[in-house]
């Protein structure tokens, strides 16, 4: 990633049955790499901000853009 300069997010959550944790995966767009992978027991927006600042606190490049199917 740091000979792209910078990433452009995708985050998803993946749940297997309702009333299970959700797997929530970060990547770069731009390369493919899967940057994180975390279970959480819910969606709410304060969990996925602080998913967002884990990342952003890892990586040497900025971040140009978040994307997500909505969920």
């Amino acid at each position: 990633m740091a000979n792209q300069g910078r990433v452009i997010l995708a985050i998803d959550g993946m749940q297997p049955e309702i009333g299970h944790e959700v797997l929530w995966v970060i990547r770069d767009c731009l390369s493919g790499e899967i940057i994180l992978a975390k279970t959480l027991l819910s969606s709410r927006n304060e969990d996925l901000v602080a998913l967002l600042l884990e990342v952003t606190n890892t990586l040497n490049v900025p971040i140009d853009g978040v994307v997500s199917d909505g969920q």
